[in-house]
């Protein structure tokens, strides 16, 4: 039973627990211990990385290029002509490769401006979360283990009253000679009161056992008494001591906590208490006390400072003179200082960041390293007897957060990072932890990246301008950022890039002659058995066109390059900027852009002292020492053409954009750690900060640490999260497998070969007179350039329907129409006036729709409403004689004169003409996608100003023109590529046919289409009223034509009354967009003031009828 479990596996094994999950959260199963592993820009899926590397060890693989076998063996080919007899053999050798290689011309690359993306996100849940909306892990903890606070204060808040006066002070009454402590509010407001700032272990030792205690409390009332006698003698009745007048209970002591920088602030003045020490002036005192955490903010809070040196005399002391004596980095503080006595002004970040790192460089009484994020096992039995606050974990966040707007409550339980990032996010104007994760500290901290007090670049944190927002924190203590935009980088190889060159007619057809070469070579020789002259003439066409085709394709090739398509591509080791120019361009004799070393981005980069800022190939040598070795990487990015040597522990896969500074953007290059979900930062590089353009905007993402060993539990085991439902359609994942390849070679065998059936057939056929001539006589030819009335019919009824099909179509480009995109800017300009919107029209069928709504009309102003469908319209919904009645009695005319004349070829045309045209006008139907806005929301209107003077609004609910206008669900921005090329191949295969078929049918075939483009431009000059464009209905609303409007302020006048709904509404937007003058818009103003409406005769307005 056993062995049949091994070999077919067992049931329980859909139970196991995952190890991470991909983009779509399924489950995936792996070994931990088969090395790093990244998701898979391309399919979305959890795979093992595999690292090219100069020098290959273990599974690493040499570096290597996959261009296109075919265009490099092109370079080859013609770089290396034969001059002896074994070069020849292997020139011919190279040639049957290369022409082996032209068999299937699909997979190219091509250019879409973007990056890989990244595609996976955090999807697990917030410890501590920016939004009170969010849910957070952090009170679910707070539950298990309640925050001690009083119960009459909210427990997880930044917004707790600051204090005017301290809970509890030790007051003096006169008459007993006695000290009490009062915590009654109406006392209490009346006794200016005295701070105490000293350092505890100066003064008294913790007792560990009951003689140690005794001893303890003697030395407290030394101290105690000592005070007492400072603050009488300074006429003061009231003072606070922190282990007199703080909470014996927990509860209390975190709210003393939370509001301790309102006691120093509203003390009358501070009294430093220093221990007497033998060193002149009691300097050993001074520097013990600046050397704790507290008593820094302490002095900074204070609006007046006393000192007392044992039992001194009490004195004023000001900053200046505690810099000297008590603290140790007087040239790193002296900038506080001068800040808070007001000699220097310093900006608030900047402010705070130098006293982070002060109270930071000061010693502590927390149980946790600050660096280590590691959370301290503590209970609150053994906090409870500690009377200052150095049991907390976080103490130093706690001492730096009175200088800050907003406070958070303190927390036992938390780390000081944990502290820090809730800080940061409750100050988000300071955002402290964002800055932070664009920093590059000497050395990463394995589970806590973020956090950087330094920077290898020389940058202060306040010099980052950040990017993104923190929207919480996991319990790891990592980061989760919002507004991330991330590439995937690609180690295994260097890809086949795609570029943006200067392509004249004469390269095109040169690239495209090389491809259809086994096509020519396959009909001849399935034409040599019946017609052997023809046939023979193809095939030796054929293989002269293989062997020029060397020749053709680098021609093809030559156009200088303006730009290529973006990719971040790793390498382990060190090579050079002329090394990856070759793997990148060495398909192409183009003049390409020369790639560059970096002049700044990295911490190798060495700035080359010459006229053109670029970097210095010194940079290779100093990369290349043997201190880096196994630990030194190289970036190349192609969208800037730049070349990056960086350290990392691991190769990072994926590129994070998070801030900008000096000029350049930071960007957080990262390893992925799947089995808790999380992004570990290897590095930091400073590179230009357009490339983040070319970027894929991301969903959260979260900055933190490695994965766990292998024997420790995944949080892919810890979460449990249900099965998600199927994504919708994303654009950015394309698979490219093994499978899909054999498909559409196999589809594309069929449909060539039944272009072809008609040729066999016609061997048996009454047409012997073919064999004698067959000339390609340009009858066919001709008809192509009848395309134009077609092209205006597609732009005025809409998306084609399967009626479409039954008709011909001059050119085969003409079917493909509806896949087209406009960039912002390029289409027709809209406003809606009531939402200050403007914008262009990105779709570009809608585009030549409203184009084509001016031809019908002069001088107009229409309504045009948007309707949603409620399923993909597969049939015409309406009549039309265009596609009703001219297309089809013009095909069946056709049809019928081959069938007459048992013309077979003129048959296999038409049927080769008809499946091209069928191909695409499916595809176009079954892509176009339906809106999904447009509820009964409220309507918005969008004014177009046309030519002819046609003024058009269109009024749609919700936001059914957004998505109707723009690319946002547009599905056809570009044409399938397989199976545009396809249906070009079928179609003129069918024009070849044409040219085959006896000249009556020749004769039909021109005079058809002469008659068909006659008939179209007459069926077409009408005005619009209902079509359905990009799947939406657009209707024009007959009883909202005002015409005649002969200028344009009177248009002006006429939308405003169309779309403000109430008659208070403005029309500034008329200025706003420089749509009027000065002259124009009082007019307007005028007329809209006129209590019964402007009046409209003779196609002008006018304020009153006579």
């Amino acid at each position: 039973m056993a062995t049949i479990l091994e070999i077919f596996g067992s049931s329980h094994q859909e139970h196991k627990v995952p190890s991470c999950r991909d983009w779509q959260l399924k489950p995936n199963h792996h070994d931990h211990q088969g090395g790093q592993r990244y998701v898979s820009p391309t399919t979305g899926k959890c795979k093992k990385l595999v690292v090219q590397s100069v020098f290959p060890k273990g599974d690493e693989v040499k570096v290597n290029d996959q261009s296109a076998k075919s265009s490099k063996l092109a370079v080859w080919l013609v770089e290396n002509p034969p001059t002896s007899f074994e070069d020849i053999l292997q020139w011919l050798g190279r040639w049957a490769w290369f022409a082996l290689a032209l068999i299937w011309p699909f997979d190219r690359p091509e250019y879409t401006g973007h990056y890989k993306p990244y595609l996976l996100r955090y999807w697990g849940q917030l410890w501590a979360a920016r939004s009170p909306k969010e849910h957070s892990t952090r009170v679910n903890d707070l539950e298990e283990k309640p925050l001690p606070i009083p119960q009459d204060k909210p427990g997880d808040t930044t917004d707790i009253t600051r204090a005017l006066y301290p809970r509890l002070l030790m007051l003096y009454n006169s008459q007993l000679d006695t000290w009490a402590s009062c915590d009654d509010k109406d006392v209490l407001i009346h006794h200016p009161y005295v701070a105490i700032s000293y350092r505890q272990s100066d003064f008294f030792k913790r007792g560990e056992d009951e003689k140690g205690k005794i001893v303890e409390l003697e030395q407290k009332d030394a101290l105690v008494e000592k005070i007492r006698r400072a603050c009488l003698g300074q006429g003061y009745f009231a003072y606070w001591l922190d282990f007199e007048c703080t909470g014996a209970s927990m509860e209390e002591k975190n709210l003393d906590l939370y509001r301790i920088a309102d006691v120093f602030r509203g003390a009358s003045f501070t009294l430093i208490t220093i221990a007497d020490s033998q060193d002149d002036h009691s300097l050993g005192g001074w520097k013990s006390w600046g050397g704790r955490v507290w008593t820094l903010p302490e002095a900074l809070l204070s609006p007046r400072m006393r000192y007392m040196v044992g039992d001194g005399p009490v004195a004023p002391v000001t900053l200046r003179q505690l810099a000297n004596w008590a603290y140790e980095h007087y040239d790193e503080e002296v900038a506080i200082i001068n800040g808070y006595s007001g000699k220097d002004a310093l900006e608030r970040l900047q402010r705070l960041m130098l006293l982070k790192n002060a109270i930071w460089r000061r010693s502590s009484g927390s149980i946790t390293t600050p660096q280590t994020g590691e959370k301290a096992q503590v209970s609150q039995e053994t906090l409870v007897p500690r009377s200052e606050f150095t049991a907390y974990p976080a103490e130093k966040v706690y001492a730096l957060m009175g200088f800050f707007e907003r406070r958070i409550m303190p927390n036992f339980l938390e780390t000081e990072l944990q502290a820090l990032a809730r800080l940061s996010m409750a100050n988000d104007s300071d955002r402290i932890a964002e800055r932070m994760v664009s920093m590059l500290p000497p050395k990463i901290s394995p589970s806590a990246c973020w956090y950087s007090d330094e920077d290898v670049y020389g940058a202060n944190l306040w010099d980052v301008e950040p990017d993104v927002q923190v929207a919480g924190i996991t319990k790891n203590g990592a980061l989760v950022l919002d507004g991330c935009h991330a590439a995937a980088i690609r180690w295994k190889g260097f890809p086949d890039v795609a570029f943006l060159s200067k392509m004249t007619f004469k390269r095109i057809v040169c690239g495209s002659l090389p491809y259809l070469s086994w096509e020519f070579l396959l009909l001849g020789i399935v034409l040599v058995p019946f017609e052997r002259s023809s046939g023979i003439a193809i095939i030796v066409i054929s293989l002269i066109l293989l062997l020029v085709s060397p020749k053709l394709i680098v021609y093809s090739h030559s156009g200088r390059v303006m730009l290529a398509q973006p990719w971040l591509i790793g390498v382990k080791g060190i090579i050079t900027a002329e090394q990856a120019s070759k793997r990148l361009y060495g398909s192409t004799k183009s003049s390409f852009p020369q790639t560059f070393y970096t002049a700044s981005g990295s911490e190798f980069a060495v700035p080359n002292e010459q006229a053109i800022r670029k970097g210095d190939d010194s940079q290779v040598t100093l990369a290349s020492g043997p201190e880096w070795a196994g630990n030194v990487y190289t970036l190349i990015d192609t969208k800037s053409f730049t070349i990056y040597y960086f350290r990392a522990e691991r190769p990072p896969t994926v590129c994070v954009f998070t801030g900008r500074e000096g000029g350049l953007g930071r960007f957080v290059l990262c390893s992925e750690s799947c089995t808790i979900n999380e992004l570990h930062k290897e590095t930091v590089l400073r590179m230009p900060s357009y490339i983040s353009k070319s970027m894929w905007a991301c969903d959260w993402l979260a900055i933190g640490g490695l994965d766990p060993p292998s024997h420790q539990v995944p949080i892919a085991e810890q979460v449990q999260i249900p099965e998600a439902p199927e994504p919708s359609m994303n654009p950015i994942v394309r698979r490219k497998t093994t499978g899909n390849t054999f498909l559409w070679w196999t589809l594309f065998t069929v449909l060539l070969g039944f272009c072809l059936i008609p040729s066999v057939h016609a061997a048996s056929s009454p047409l012997g007179q073919i064999y004698t001539q067959a000339p390609l006589d340009p009858i066919s030819l001709i008809t192509l350039f009848f395309d134009d009335p077609e092209k205006d019919m597609l732009d005025r009824k809409g998306d084609m329907t399967l009626l479409t099909c039954f008709g011909l179509f001059a050119n085969p480009a003409t079917v493909w129409r509806e896949y087209y995109s406009l960039h912002i800017g390029q289409g027709l300009q809209y406003f809606n006036p009531l939402q200050s919107i403007t914008s262009t029209v990105e779709v570009g069928q809608v585009h030549r729709y409203l184009m084509s709504l001016s031809g019908g009309y002069d001088k107009t102003g229409m309504v045009v409403r948007l309707k949603q469908l409620k399923k993909r319209q597969w049939l015409p919904t309406s009549f039309s004689w265009e596609y009703c009645v001219i297309r089809p009695v013009v095909l069946a005319a056709l049809i019928s004169i081959a069938s007459l004349s048992l013309d077979f070829f003129a048959l296999g045309s038409l049927g080769a003409l008809l499946f091209g045209q069928t191909i695409a006008i499916v595809k176009s139907i079954a892509d176009g996608p339906l809106p999904s806005a447009g509820k009964e929301t409220e309507e918005q209107s969008n004014v177009f100003f046309l030519a002819n003077g046609v003024t058009v609004i269109v009024k749609a609910p919700g936001e059914l023109f957004i998505e109707a206008t723009s690319s946002r669900v547009f599905g056809k921005a570009r044409a399938p590529e397989g199976w545009r090329l396809i249906s070009t191949v079928l179609f003129m295969g069918g024009i070849l046919l044409v040219g085959f078929s006896g000249m009556l049918f020749r004769i039909s075939y021109l005079v058809a289409h002469v008659i068909q483009a006659a008939l179209l431009v007459y069926a077409g000059d009408k005005p619009l009223q209902r079509q359905i464009v990009n799947r939406v209905e657009w209707v024009v609303d007959g009883n909202d034509i005002e015409k005649p409007l002969l200028r344009r302020r009177d248009t002006y006048v006429w939308v405003i009354k169309q779309i403000r709904k109430h008659p208070w509404e403005g029309f500034e937007w008329l200025k706003t967009w420089n749509l009027a003058s000065g002259e124009t818009f009082n007019y307007v103003e005028t007329l809209l003031a006129t209590p019964d409406g402007p009046c409209l005769e003779n196609g002008l307005i006018i304020s009153e009828k006579t």
